[in-house]
Order: structure tokens, then C-alpha cells, then sequence
């Protein structure tokens, strides 16, 4: 049976999903540090829009990559 959760709630779990990730994940945190580096270095080199739009896009990527794998791991630790 398919059970509808308020939005609040809903969002209340993909927080705890982020906060698990970052505090479980050793790769999640060195790839939020890599975020972070190369954000200043594109203030630092005052990166354009469409240089911007692509490191926000290719990390948005890395990160969901790497919270699919988080949770892969998760469930095969929890099997075995």
C-alpha cells in the first residue's frame, strides 16, 4: 500500500539522508571539501555564468552518484 507523506516530512527524511551520508560517508565529506575548493577558486578566478553552470551540474552529479552508492552499500551491509 502506497502511503502519501506531507512534503515537510518528506523533505525531513532526505535531510537525515544528507546528514547519514556526511557523517557515515568518508568520500561524500572529501567530495563537499572538493566542492568547496573549487567554488573559491571560481571567485577567486571569477568564473562566467556557463563555467559556473557546469561545476554546479558535473558536482550535482558526483554528489547523487555518491548518495546512490552510500545507499547500495547501506542495504548490502544490512543483507549480509
Amino acid at each position: 500500500m502506497h502511503k502519501n507523506h506531507p512534503l515537510a516530512e518528506s523533505i525531513g527524511y532526505a535531510l537525515e539522508g544528507l546528514k547519514f551520508a556526511f557523517i557515515e560517508g568518508r568520500n561524500f565529506k572529501i567530495q563537499i571539501g572538493f566542492l568547496i575548493l573549487v567554488s573559491l577558486l571560481g571567485i577567486v578566478l571569477k568564473i562566467s555564468s556557463i563555467q559556473w553552470l557546469a561545476i554546479i551540474l558535473i558536482s550535482a552529479v558526483v554528489l547523487i552518484l555518491e548518495l546512490i552508492n552510500t545507499a547500495i552499500e547501506t542495504v548490502v551491509d544490512m543483507v549480509s
